[in-house]
């Protein structure tokens, strides 16, 4: 047992046993661990879990280096009245091996947080383990600082659902002004068409004062300048078109040539040709320079 003796007396911080474990020692590969780490926590257990030593560090950490020693490290590092589940000291003790794991600081007389323990098997010559060696290192601001990106990582992933959600609603919202716009305009556009240029038309021909009836003509000029804004921003299947002008229209839009567009509905080509007068009239295209398949292309891009 001389070699715990020296490592005891080295845990607890005297000098001249340092200086005996300059020597080989079964352990000699924790040492040049420890040496990187002496601000974190050194305890020495035997076998049975009972604490042999501890530096001071654990002194600090647990009050009272003379309350610890003797007694069962789990009672004393965890208030508990059996080992702890996962314990690191049982699994080096099993597997012969070092062994890391991270627990919490749950002793009443021990400050709050997470440590990080890693239990090291100390064996005699024969190969016997006789004590484990534990580094416990304080990984509370670490766990912390994990906690927090945790947290924050939530939290931006519950505020990309949110904009998710609020883009969708905006969509929706959007489809149904651009479905609300839409039916504004062909209620505009037929009330235009269908009651008040009838109208207009009848006071005309009725009307003998020919200066009344050049005022009649300069409002149904009008009023029909006035439907072209109107009827530009609808789709085409929304344009006030009979069934025949729609079908000729799309195949337009398409690129098919009047010659196609017949062959296609059963139809002679001057019928397609007359439609498509019919069409450049509606859409008040009087300029053969305006190519009416892009403005059909347009309707549609709107």
């Amino acid at each position: 047992m001389k070699d715990l003796d020296i490592l005891k007396s080295w845990i607890v911080g005297s000098n001249s046993s340092k200086d005996q474990l300059n020597v080989k020692t079964p352990y000699a590969p924790f040492f040049s661990y420890l040496i990187t780490h002496d601000k974190d926590g050194i305890s020495l257990l035997d076998p049975d879990l009972n604490i042999i030593a501890v530096n001071s560090t654990m002194s600090r950490w647990y009050d009272d280096n003379q309350l610890l020693e003797g007694e069962k490290c789990y009672r004393v590092f965890h208030d508990r009245n059996r080992p702890c589940r996962d314990c690191p000291v049982l699994g080096s003790l099993s597997s012969r091996c070092p062994v890391t794991r991270e627990v919490p600081f749950d002793a009443s007389n021990a400050k709050r947080g997470r440590q990080e323990l890693t239990a090291f098997p100390v064996t005699d010559a024969k190969g016997n383990i006789i004590a484990v060696l534990e580094h416990v290192r304080d990984a509370t601001t670490h766990h912390e600082k994990k906690e927090a990106l945790d947290d924050l990582a939530q939290e931006l992933s519950i505020q990309a659902h949110r904009l998710e959600e609020q883009e969708i609603a905006l969509r929706v919202l959007g489809s149904q002004i651009g479905q609300d716009r839409d039916e504004a305009l062909r209620e505009v556009s037929l009330k235009i068409r269908a009651l008040i240029m009838p109208l207009l038309r009848n006071l005309k021909e009725d009307e003998t004062n020919p200066v009344k009836i050049q005022k009649l003509r300069m409002l149904e000029k009008h009023v029909d300048e006035l439907d072209v804004p109107v009827i530009s921003k609808l789709p085409i299947r929304d344009q006030p078109l009979t069934h025949r002008e729609l079908q000729v229209a799309l195949y337009i839009k398409e690129g098919y040539t009047s010659k196609e567009i017949a062959d296609l509905l059963c139809v002679s080509k001057r019928t397609v040709d007359y439609h498509r007068e019919n069409l450049r009239h509606k859409f008040h295209l009087g300029s053969k320079n305006f190519s009416l398949q892009t403005f059909l292309i347009g309707l549609e891009q709107k």
